[in-house]
């Protein structure tokens, strides 16, 4: 057995990492719980699976003026998405 050294400690870090990164588990999306369906998108609560509600707005971050849907569950935006329906900006969004 080779003794541990820095290099080899190096080594190792490195293939472990390499490991991580083509795993299974990290390819998994950030938001599993946000579901399209359908045009325009639904997008359901990860905690209780209850759709959220859409309602139209647009961002006013710049002068674009996005149309955008948010997403509301209990009262409270929770969700900012583009609104494909938009001719305007073709249901694109700034990450404004």
């Amino acid at each position: 057995m080779a003794s541990l050294t820095r290099r080899n400690l190096i080594k190792l870090g490195i293939a472990s990492g390499a490991l991580l990164a083509t795993g299974e588990g990290l390819k998994t999306p950030a938001l599993a719980g946000t579901v399209k369906l359908e045009y325009g998108g639904k997008d359901f609560s990860p905690a209780t699976g209850v759709e959220r509600k859409a309602i139209p707005t647009a961002c006013w971050s710049c002068v674009t003026r996005c149309a955008a849907m948010g997403f509301v569950e209990d009262g409270r935006v929770v969700k900012m998405e583009s609104n494909p329906a938009s001719i305007r900006t073709l249901g694109k969004m700034c990450s404004k």
